[in-house]
């Protein structure tokens, strides 16, 4: 993509993913995204972003009322610093890596009910201009249920928990 606004601008973004069959219950996923943007004058490195995922899923043929999903992301992130010019701006630049551990089971309890169990967990570093280390564990739990009313018709009732740690303990 070019940008004619000055300062001209060049960003650069790429998205790949993959998937592989291990057998008919079994998919191994993939997805690696990147992305980046620069100024030509004066040369400098404004924004960057890399995700890579990585999960398993478990999706039985034979016997589908149970499902499993794991996933594992790796996340950097670096926002474009011209976002946090100024003093008054009150905004802070920000370096984020995070790792991301998620597990997600589907077990259909009837013809009709379904209940979805997510557990994930976050491990984030930020880097600032006013703190050069701060580390961020966040816990997210979500229940969920699902009622098959027609053929085409479901009603879900879901319920998350969010906890975070290494900052208020909130």
């Amino acid at each position: 993509r070019l940008e004619p606004d000055a300062p001209e601008i060049r960003p650069w973004v790429t998205q790949n993913s993959a998937e592989w069959r291990i057998n008919q219950d079994l998919s191994l996923l993939g997805r690696a995204n990147f992305g980046n943007s620069r100024f030509l004058d004066p040369s400098d490195l404004t924004a960057r972003f890399f995700e890579f995922s990585t999960g398993l899923a478990y999706r039985p043929v034979d016997s589908d009322r149970l499902n499993w999903l794991t996933r594992y992301t790796l996340f950097h992130e670096r926002a474009n610093d011209a976002q946090f010019e100024g003093a008054d701006s009150g905004l802070v630049a920000v370096d984020e890596l995070s790792h991301i551990v998620s597990l997600e089971g589907a077990y259909e309890l009837t013809k009709y009910l379904q209940v979805v169990e997510k557990w994930a967990y976050r491990l984030s570093t930020f880097n600032t201009s006013t703190v050069s280390r701060l580390n961020l564990g966040t816990f997210l739990w979500v229940h969920r249920f699902n009622y098959h009313v027609t053929r085409k018709w479901d009603v879900g009732a879901e319920y998350r928990m969010l906890f975070q740690l290494n900052t208020a303990d909130s």
